[in-house]
C-alpha cells in the first residue's frame, strides 16, 4: 500500500472521529447552554454516538447545535492551523453533516436530527435550504482535498509523522471508549 493510501486511510478515521465528536459534543453544549439535561450521551467510537435529553426548552438549540458545531468547529482550525490534513478534515465534516441532515429527512427516521428538527419547528425547505450550500462547498472542498492528496499536489506525511498520529488517533479512540463507557455505565 502505497504512503498515499495509507494517508487517505488515517485522514479518514481522523475525519470521521473529529466530525462525529465534535457534531455530539455541540448538542450536548446546546443542550446545557439552553437548560436541557442530558440523560444519555454515547461517545464509544464503536457505536453511532447520540444524546437524550430530559426538559429540553428549546430542542432547536440542542438539535442544531450539532452539526453548526461540527461544521465551524473544523473549518476555524482548519483556517488556523492551515495544514492539508486539517482542511481535509473540516471539508468531510462539513460534507458529512450537511449530507446527514438533508438525507435523514428524506429517510424520514423519528430518531434522525432531522425528523427531530422538523418536529421542532424547523421548516423542511429551510432544513434543506440551509444544508445544500455546506453540501456543495463540502463536496468541493473535499473532492480537491482527496485530489490534492492522490495525484501528489499534497505532500503525503513523513513515515515518523504517519506513526505519531496513528498511535495519537489510536489513544484517542481508547480515551474515547474509556470516557464513553464511564457515561454509558454510572
Amino acid at each position: 500500500m502505497t504512503r498515499r493510501y495509507q494517508t487517505l486511510i488515517l485522514w479518514s478515521l481522523w475525519a470521521w472521529v473529529v466530525m462525529t465528536l465534535t457534531h455530539e459534543l455541540g448538542h450536548v453544549i446546546g443542550g446545557v447552554l439552553s437548560g436541557a439535561t442530558v440523560s444519555r450521551l454515547e461517545l464509544r467510537p464503536w457505536h453511532l454516538p447520540h444524546s437524550l435529553y430530559l426538559h429540553d426548552k428549546h430542542p432547536m438549540v440542542t438539535l442544531w447545535a450539532g452539526p453548526v458545531l461540527s461544521c465551524v468547529v473544523p473549518i476555524a482550525a482548519a483556517m488556523l492551523i492551515r495544514r492539508p490534513a486539517i482542511w481535509f478534515i473540516a471539508w468531510f465534516s462539513l460534507l458529512a453533516n450537511a449530507a446527514y441532515l438533508i438525507l435523514g429527512y428524506f429517510a424520514g427516521d423519528a430518531e434522525l436530527d432531522s425528523s427531530k428538527m422538523v418536529d421542532a419547528g424547523t421548516h423542511p425547505m429551510a432544513l434543506i435550504a440551509i444544508s445544500a450550500i455546506p453540501l456543495v462547498v463540502g463536496y468541493v472542498g473535499f473532492r480537491k482535498s482527496c485530489i490534492d492528496l492522490m495525484s501528489g499536489e499534497t505532500e503525503t506525511m513523513t513515515s515518523r509523522n504517519y506513526w505519531i498520529s496513528a498511535v495519537s488517533l489510536a489513544a484517542v479512540l481508547v480515551l474515547q471508549g474509556a470516557i464513553g463507557h464511564f457515561l454509558v455505565t454510572r
